[in-house]
């Protein structure tokens, strides 16, 4: 199919329904506007009108800290990366929690729907890695973070961190999630290697990163997250990493 039929079979689909939150004209129950409050970025995790999958929690929409980037879990096996947004508009009538799902691409519209239920729970992956970042960024580069919370680290120890977790992912048999080199380098690269950062700063700054890549044939934004670095962080600490004071030299 070529690119002009898909642009034209989208808007078939997608003709005379709602494509974005404002759009919605069916509110959602009092208890999911409540529950909204509890949505938090990176910490949190929903599952929505009953869908067999739970969104992960992402950064707000630049200029919307009412609306969410939500992600695929990282270990799910038929989806991965991108998932769409999830939103509040409380001064709407009605008022509405509406979730966006992701199309094939960054400019397909897709249909939006009403919550109309909501579950929402806290990740205990950000608070894994948040208590072993330190210890992470002292395995990587080989410099005390631990006693200090910063080390004094130069471009060619950023870059051995980055290819050690490279080659780590390499070593995975069949990942259910997505890194490339480019999702590595800059912002990504800082965070890990160069500069302070709990889990929320890394997490924000990996988003950052994604927000500046290109897609091309062998780097889709769609296929990568924030999630996606998270969990090899995890699994690199699991394999690498003791979480004790360490006599690593500055």
């Amino acid at each position: 199919m070529t690119t002009e039929n898909a642009t034209q079979l989208t808007e078939f689909e997608t003709a005379d329904q709602p494509t974005s939150i404002d759009e919605l004209t069916v509110g959602s129950p009092t208890a999911v506007l409540d529950a909204f409050d509890d949505v938090e970025t990176f910490t949190t995790a929903v599952t929505i009108n009953g869908h067999e999958t739970s969104y992960l929690v992402g950064r707000t929409v630049q200029g919307d800290r009412n609306t969410h980037h939500v992600y695929h879990d990282p270990d799910d096996a038929e989806n991965n990366g991108y998932a769409g947004i999830l939103g509040i508009q409380q001064f709407n009538d009605p008022a509405v929690v509406g979730f966006v799902p992701a199309g094939d691409d960054l400019d397909d519209e897709t249909v939006a729907e009403t919550v109309t239920s909501i579950s929402i729970r806290e990740r205990d992956e950000f608070a894994e890695l948040d208590a072993v970042m330190d210890h992470l960024k002292t395995e990587l580069t080989g410099k005390n973070w631990v006693e200090t919370g910063r080390a004094d680290t130069d471009w060619g120890e950023w870059n051995d961190a980055v290819l050690s977790l490279m080659r780590f992912y390499d070593e995975y048999d069949d990942p259910s999630f997505t890194i490339t080199h480019q999702f590595m380098k800059g912002a990504t690269m800082h965070a890990i290697a160069r500069y302070p950062a709990d889990a929320a700063k890394l997490l924000s700054s990996a988003s950052m990163r994604l927000d500046r890549l290109e897609d091309s044939e062998d780097s889709n934004r769609y296929e990568i997250s924030p999630f996606s670095l998270e969990r090899l962080l995890l699994d690199y600490a699991t394999a690498n990493v003791d979480a004790s004071p360490t006599d690593t030299n500055e």
